[in-house]
């Protein structure tokens, strides 16, 4: 081998330990940065202790893998159903007591939970998000031993789990999908890129490996082909201005949209945003919106009752 040819190979070898080097801290940075604990945000507008009194709940536990997780039950006189709420990433139970309210005062008992390390469950860290679906489908296992129709609402890592909990054994008569991703790894890689732009790419690999290290088949999981399959009936709707989750880019909606579904319905909001097609910065849901999902519950349920 001449000499010019044993610098070349070093200089290629050297790149080489340079590109897995910096591939793999730059996962371990965004794991550390994206998954660590999630505790209650100081933000929030409407807190239990200020409705306590018309809201009574009943603190339940579960386990989901190796973490205790806490929910709440709330109690609808007469429900006609039970409301399985799952939060966003950073959010937990008590980010969405607008819409808790609102579906018990619809005549739904609601579970709400905080999912693995976030809030009053138990966990060092989120770990990834593909646990959004691990948590709700362990919340459906104790959901079930309330011995009602069963509906799911989830937003955002709460709304992919929505969808994707669908593939497994879990009776569920309707699920509401809330500006939801469609796979893990295709957010995963959106926010890589808006990090490091284009060069994020060459990091793809190393973000799937690490994906299927912590989560197994769970991490392939996709939202839109689990909710197809199912034939359960789906709510996905999806805010036109979601800087997050970008409608057009790694969506559950863009997913069903392209899976065309007949269970599956897809509704684009105009001018709403990640949050705002929930509730305003006050706390009051938006009166279009839950008047949608009002009727789909109902229609489902009448489906089901059929």
């Amino acid at each position: 081998m001449s000499r010019r040819s044993r610098v070349l190979r070093r200089i290629l070898l050297l790149a080489l330990a340079v590109y897995l080097i910096c591939s793999v801290a730059a996962v371990q940075v965004m794991n550390a940065a994206l998954f660590g604990r999630a505790d209650e945000p100081d933000w929030l507008t409407v807190r239990y202790a200020d409705v306590a009194a018309d809201y009574p709940r009943q603190t339940v536990t579960f386990s989901s893998g190796s973490a205790q997780l806490t929910g709440w039950l709330y109690p609808a006189e007469d429900a006609a159903a039970l409301v399985v709420i799952a939060h966003g990433l950073g959010a937990d139970a008590e980010t969405y007591l607008p819409e808790t309210m609102h579906f018990v005062d619809s005549g739904y008992s609601v579970l709400a939970y905080d999912a693995t390390g976030t809030g009053a469950s138990g966990g060092s860290g989120t770990r990834g998000l593909a646990q959004s679906a691990l948590d709700l489908d362990a919340a459906l296992t104790r959901a079930e031993q309330e011995g009602l129709p069963i509906l799911l609402f989830g937003h955002s890592w709460g709304g992919y789990a929505a969808a994707a909990v669908l593939g497994g054994s879990h009776d569920v008569t309707a699920s509401v999908c809330a500006a939801g991703f469609d796979t893990p790894l295709g957010l995963m890689r959106q926010t890589a890129r808006r990090w490091c732009g284009p060069v994020a790419e060459l990091g793809v690999p190393f973000l799937w490996l690490d994906q299927q290290l912590r989560f197994g088949t769970a991490a392939n999981v996709s939202g839109a082909e689990a909710a197809a399959a199912s034939g359960v009936p789906v709510l996905v709707l999806h805010g036109s201005d979601d800087d997050t989750i970008p409608a057009d880019g790694p969506s559950l909606l863009a997913a069903c949209q392209k899976e065309n579904a007949p269970n599956i319905r897809t509704v684009l909001l105009p001018g709403e945003t990640h949050t705002s097609l929930l509730h305003d910065a006050q706390g009051r849901c938006s009166e279009a919106v839950f008047a949608q999902i009002d009727a789909f519950y109902a229609a489902a349920l009448a489906d089901g009752a059929g």
